[in-house]
């Protein structure tokens, strides 16, 4: 009763503010239903298909993510073998060059050794060869003076006996070198 005598008195200041709230809020619920059905439900849908399509966007971009990190990997499976392929190969050459360049040191080395030798067997020779054709001229020497001292007296048997003895002498060394 008490709500038919304020309206009859007219428009006036309402102080209840629990009775304020609840015309408030029953007037914005009726414009909400009256205007808001035919547009809530387009900006719900339209909000919804935009959360749809972010989804379906980043899902996409997943996708392709995992595919380019798949690729990758692959090729990174592939790289990894490429490389040790060469660094294997790599390390048998490094050996085959290694083995290759000990072998042709350990050859020069014995050429050189034998070259060496044969210049010291060479230089050997030589000098034996001077010594036994010092000790043929000094053995000439001696075997000269010596018949000249004894053939002094006769001068033409001197010349026979020293030109006979120096042929046989020279005959002798020359078939029968003397070993030193």
């Amino acid at each position: 009763m008490l709500s038919l005598w304020e309206i009859s008195e007219g428009f006036g200041l309402n102080t209840d503010i629990l009775e304020t709230n609840v015309l408030n809020l029953a007037v914005v619920v009726f414009f909400l239903i009256k205007v808001g059905s035919d547009t809530l439900p387009g900006v719900l849908e339209s909000r919804r298909a935009r959360i749809l399509q972010s989804v379906q966007s980043a899902q996409e971009r997943f996708d392709q993510a995992q595919e380019a990190l798949q690729i990758a990997r692959d090729e990174a499976t592939a790289l990894e073998k490429q490389a040790k392929d060469v660094s294997a190969s790599t390390n048998a050459e490094l050996e085959k060059v290694g083995t290759r360049l000990q072998s042709d040191g350990a050859a020069k080395v014995t050429r050189l050794e034998q070259s060496y030798a044969s210049a010291l067997t060479l230089g050997q020779q030589t000098q034996e060869e001077k010594i036994k054709q010092r000790i043929l001229e000094e053995t000439c020497a001696k075997i000269f003076a010596k018949l000249t001292v004894l053939l002094k007296d006769k001068p033409e048997v001197r010349q026979e006996v020293f030109e006979n003895q120096l042929d046989l002498f020279t005959r002798a060394l020359t078939e029968h070198p003397p070993e030193l």
